[in-house]
């Protein structure tokens, strides 16, 4: 028999889930985000097209860009964070296909022959990868320390070129215990077999 998730597992991550809205002044260090990319990356994507691209903003000037993109209401929590992840989507996935999807390289023809097709599906499942990262998040609370997540539409003009469109800042930090339940940068958003990660 498979094993599965028990009752403490499921409340974590997805049951008693809650939006946080208190920081704690602790760092979050690259072998964290890291941590939690390495569970992301796993999660199921089109034809292992993982199109998430992913920019860690931790610098004032590199916040100062992002904060026009948000709600006034997420301009001080986003301040606070100390990293915010920038999730997008590459919608040129499909030239890594071959190297993520071995068996069928020739997955890559009709996206590269679409490129409303490929707007699609980068969209769909970036938007999944998204959610993926929020729950390895909550995941690796369990192991080191509480943490908060937060999602909200992004906006235009926050990454550079490509990946042109935002989906889901996400900020992390340990949350305070009294509580219930994103910062532009200079720097190129690498591109890897897998969903790149910039720091900045």
């Amino acid at each position: 028999m498979r094993p599965t998730l028990d009752d403490a597992a499921l409340d974590l991550i997805i049951r008693k889930a809650r939006t946080q809205n208190g920081w704690l002044p602790t760092p979050v260090t690259d072998d964290q985000l890291r941590a939690i990319y390495d569970i992301m990356r796993y999660g199921p994507t089109s034809a292992n097209s993982c199109p998430a691209r992913i920019l860690f903003v931790r610098t004032p000037e590199a916040k100062a860009r992002l904060l026009p993109a948000l709600s006034s209401g997420n301009v001080d929590k986003t301040k606070a964070a100390p990293v915010t992840a920038i999730i997008g989507y590459d919608t040129r996935f499909y030239e890594l296909l071959p190297k993520l999807f071995p068996h069928r390289p020739e997955m890559k023809n009709p996206y590269e022959a679409n490129k409303q097709l490929a707007e699609t599906v980068a969209f769909r499942n970036g938007t999944l990868q998204g959610a993926y990262f929020m729950i390895a998040a909550r995941d690796r609370a369990r192991r080191r320390r509480h943490v908060g997540v937060r999602q909200r539409d992004g906006g235009r003009g926050v990454l550079p070129r490509r990946p042109g469109q935002v989906e889901l800042p996400v900020q992390r930090r340990p949350r305070r215990s009294d509580q219930g339940a994103p910062a532009p940068a200079e720097a190129r958003v690498r591109r890897s077999v897998h969903a790149a990660l910039t720091t900045t």
